[in-house]
């Protein structure tokens, strides 16, 4: 008896002692195990209950105490006498003892007997394979059970984690027969038998692995699959892993090996037509792995003698030169050396190779001709290739080129450009675009492209594509653009002087900065507000422009007015289109024309370029004015300016008025720069002077006045404090003329190629602003004027015969009163004779029956000392015109039915005297009339 049990059975005397003396019948607690069986083993079901004797009609309340976990009580109180263990585990063997009392009374409690659970393992069951659990492909494995007591098993087999049943059998073998990849896993196995216990632990897992067998790799020695009779074929046979293979040769589906050796290689001498087919080998040793796989098959074909190669070109398309061409030379076999010819079979080769192909990467015209082929192995050659020729002809260069003809090109501006292959073969080409050597989008031979989207520095380029192949032609040359990011605006050139006289010639041009190509240009003058103008913002204010109705004669960028009229006073723009491209306006440039005016603007000292602080005097002088004093002054006249200073009593601030319309300045300040120029009170306009003030060391003595031509021209410089040396460089429109040493420049005759910007250098004061000469025409001598006269004298004659001939073709009985009438008008007509150049005079007769005009067209020559007097010829050429006139239906005129005009050309010829070395001094007047009618419109005089 333990050392637990005394206590406890002690403790149980005593009490059973004390309740038999406090009671007359004596209760006991029994403890019993159902089933009563032993051993109870691990997983069976057992129940203790604790009984009372003597038992009462009282309720009894029951605890559990187990001795092997100390004397603490486990569980609750509960009515329930019996302690169910389900399933039995070892941890609850143990000494058990029920406790119990009435229930709702203060009784004591009984103590039941001791009673000990024994709870015991199930048998344990092993397995284990053979030949192990690493096993090959095709192998037997057999897994054995067995447990380590008792007898009457039967066995039940498991694979994998989810237990699933592989075999059950009344032995304790499980076999494998010929495993498989598939048969690889975890197995367990478990015991059963019919009498406790009825089931056996389960055995402990292993993990069967089946390996492939080892590999086995057959190679062709020679790498020829197709031989010739008498060739050598060699076949190798290789396992890499394990060691002491056998290795067994066999053909076509024979088991029967045909050759067998501890080597690895088979090797055919001379080999022969019946030796062709299928071969295969196979490794075998004593040990395991016993066998290896199986190899694949190698055919070997015999074939009766050599063929002859093909050889052809693999790209049959039109070669050009930069193009990579192959000529392909083929055979069913492998293994051959090839070698290829050029111009004659039994020439050198130009290529051995392996290869069965011979390849030129980038073809030149000299790579053409005719080749062949042929191929050898060991002592065996076929025969030559069929003969192929190869014609390679220049790869044709394309080249990009803008359809608008200029490379300078502006934001906004869209431009087309043309990809053009010239080639005598090829037409249909499909095209590539390159930018910067990258492909765009586009396949089309124009290419369109917005400037906005344009790089400076991008390069484009095209190359073609033959439509249905793919040879290609070279790339082009790249093609690149003088791209301007801000629209352009045109620049307008005026006269050198804003201030102009009516008759003169003023030439407007305009010009985009940089780019010559491709421009029309429109004219156009501002105009107060109408709907329908184009605004333009400039010097800080909105102006209204209008196209001019004539600006198509400017379209060349050149606009002229010849002569100016008054009508042409105004301020001008210009801008240029391209395409659908329309430049900025250009800047703003004012005329002033001024009428023939008897007044004109003295300055003194007499120069265009003035020192800052020097003294100035202004005049407004007009010698044929009814206003005029006796020194020429006009006191109607008035001196304007344009230039920085405001007015203060007729004259510039801080100006004085010395004597009527005169001005003068006594210290000039270059905000005095500017135009100045005479006006009467009706309006009339002198011709303006542009004065410079400058704030330099030099100015240029230059004329304030247009010079006419044949004068002559001095230009000096000027200096505020006078240099040690006078020399002086001279410059016109920037460009250096020869320097003069004394600081003066003399052109003896102006011509209108003087006309101009001039500057001069002196090395130590600097140099001058620039300074504008003006040349003018010079006016026609006497000579002229004479003839002017004569002509015009001629012209009133010749205008009555006129008048005679035309009377008389309509009706001779009217002859003397139509030529009283002529002279009538000649009469009148030397009264109102006129001095121009060209006259367009008509002379009527009768209102309802003709008109006559007659033009006079004068061409003078200076008089030459040298030579005889001078004659002056009239050509006259009458014409009659019909004409058509619509008649108005509420109108009782009637139109006349015949104009007759008269072209009249005068040129004053130099005439030698009859007899050599006499001179006359007569002008002498010839008149050619030529006479011709003709139909046409009516031209309003």
């Amino acid at each position: 008896m333990d050392a637990y049990t005394q206590p406890l059975l002690l403790l149980i005397f005593l009490n059973s002692h004390f309740y038999h003396g406090t009671s007359q019948e004596t209760l006991k607690a029994i403890l019993t195990l159902d089933p009563n069986t032993t051993p109870v083993f691990h997983g069976d079901t057992v129940d203790l209950k604790c009984q009372i004797q003597g038992h009462t009609n009282d309720q009894w309340i029951y605890i559990w105490r187990k001795i092997s976990d100390g004397y603490d009580r486990f569980g609750e109180w509960s009515t329930d006498n019996t302690l169910h263990i389900d399933p039995a585990t070892e941890s609850q063997s143990g000494l058990y003892t029920c406790i119990a009392r009435q229930q709702g009374h203060s009784s004591p409690e009984l103590y039941s007997n001791s009673l000990h659970l024994t709870v015991s393992g199930l048998p344990l069951a092993k397995l284990t394979a053979r030949p192990g659990i690493h096993v090959f492909t095709g192998e037997s494995v057999t897994m054995t059970c067995e447990t380590d007591s008792l007898s009457g098993w039967t066995y039940t087999w498991y694979k994998g984690i989810n237990g699933d049943v592989v075999s059950q059998s009344q032995g304790n073998t499980f076999n494998i027969r010929q495993a498989s990849i598939n048969d690889e896993g975890q197995y367990w196995c478990r015991g059963q038998r019919n009498t406790r216990p009825t089931m056996s632990q389960a055995s402990g897992v292993i993990h069967l692995l089946v390996n492939d067998l080892p590999s086995v790799r057959i190679t062709l020695m020679d790498q020829r699959s197709t031989v010739f009779p008498g060739e050598t074929v060699t076949l190798r046979c290789e396992i890499n892993t394990y060691t002491g293979w056998t290795y067994k040769w066999y053909k076509d589906l024979s088991l029967n090996p045909v050759f067998e050796s501890s080597g690895k290689t088979f090797t055919i001498d001379r080999v022969t037509k019946d030796q062709k087919g299928q071969y295969w080998c196979q490794g075998e040793k004593t040990d395991r792995p016993t066998t290896s796989e199986k190899s694949r098959l190698v055919t070997i074909n015999v074939n009766e003698s050599p063929a002859q190669p093909r050889f052809f070109l693999s790209d049959q398309l039109p070669l050009l030169n930069g193009q990579p061409i192959t000529l392909t030379c083929q055979l069913e076999s492998d293994g051959w050396q090839f070698y290829f010819y050029k111009t004659t079979p039994d020439s050198p080769p130009v290529s051995v190779s392996e290869l069965y192909s011979y390849s030129i990467s980038s073809a030149k015209v000299s790579d053409g001709g005719q080749y062949w082929c042929r191929a050898g192995r060991g002592d065996y050659y076929t025969h030559y290739s069929n003969p192929v020729w190869v014609n390679v002809t220049e790869r044709p260069k394309p080249v990009v080129t803008s359809l608008s003809n200029w490379t300078q090109v502006f934001s906004g501006e869209t431009v087309t450009l043309r990809c053009d292959i010239h080639s005598q073969e090829i037409q249909k080409w499909e095209y590539s675009w390159y930018i910067n050597g990258k492909s765009v989008h586009g396949n089309h031979q124009l290419y369109v492209l917005v400037v906005d989207n344009v790089n400076k520095k991008d390069k484009y380029s095209c190359k073609g594509r033959l439509i249905g192949g793919g040879m290609e032609s070279d790339v082009s040359e790249a093609l690149t653009f003088n791209t301007f990011e801000e629209r352009p605006q045109p620049v307008l050139r005026g006269p050198a002087q804003s201030w102009l006289t009516e008759g003169d010639s003023v030439t407007l041009s305009c010009e985009v900065s940089g780019s010559s190509a491709g421009w029309t240009f429109h004219w156009y003058k501002t105009a107060p507000y109408r709907s329908g103008l184009f605004t333009i913002n400039r010097e800080k204010a909105d102006r209204y422009v209008e196209l001019l109705p004539d600006s198509s004669r400017g379209a060349g960028g050149s606009y002229t007015l010849n002569p100016a009229a008054l009508r042409h006073t105004g301020v001008y723009v210009c801008r240029a289109e391209r395409g659908d491209y329309y430049t900025d306006f250009s800047q703003l440039q004012s005329l002033f024309i001024a009428g023939l005016s008897s007044a004109s603007l003295v300055v003194t000292p007499s120069r265009s370029q003035h020192f800052t602080k020097e003294q100035l005097s202004i005049n407004c002088k007009a010698q044929d004015s009814p206003l005029s004093d006796t020194n020429g002054n006009s006191t109607g006249w008035f001196l304007r300016w344009q230039t920085q200073r405001g007015e203060s009593n007729k004259c510039p601030f801080t100006w004085e008025i010395t004597l009527g319309p005169d001005c003068a300045a006594k210290s000039l300040y270059r905000s005095d720069s500017g135009t100045y120029w005479c006006e009467s009170d009706s309006g009339e306009k002198s011709q303006a002077v542009n004065i410079t003030v400058h704030n330099g060391n030099v100015i240029m003595d230059s004329p304030a006045y247009p010079v006419k031509e044949g004068h002559s021209l001095s230009l000096r410089c000027l200096y505020r404090t006078p240099p040690l040396d006078f020399s002086a460089g001279f410059f016109k429109d920037m460009s250096p003329l020869l320097s003069r040493t004394n600081g003066e420049m003399i052109i003896a005759s102006v011509s209108k190629s003087d006309e101009g910007v001039y500057q001069c250098d002196n090395t130590e004061r600097g140099i001058s602003p620039d300074a504008w000469v003006v040349v003018k025409p010079s006016g026609h001598g006497t000579s002229t004027w004479v003839a002017v006269v004569v002509v015009l004298m001629t012209l009133l004659i010749l205008i009555a015969i006129l008048v005679l001939l035309f009377q008389y073709r309509k009706s001779k009985g009217k002859h003397r009163s139509r030529l009283a009438r002529a002279r009538q008008l000649q009469s009148q007509s030397q009264n109102s004779s006129q001095q121009n150049q060209h006259i367009h005079r008509p002379t009527h007769t009768d209102t309802d029956t003709e008109h006559i005009y007659a033009t006079v067209s004068v061409q003078s020559a200076e008089e030459d000392q040298a030579e005889t007097s001078d004659g002056t010829y009239a050509q006259v050429n009458l014409e009659e015109i019909r004409h058509e006139q619509k008649i108005n239906n509420n109108s009782d005129e009637h139109a006349p039915s015949d104009v007759m005009y008269a072209s009249i050309d005068l040129e004053a010829k130099r005439q030698q005297s009859k007899v050599e070395g006499e001179s006359t001094n007569e002008n002498v007047t010839y008149a050619v009339v030529n006479l011709k009618a003709k139909t046409g419109h009516r031209q309003d005089p």
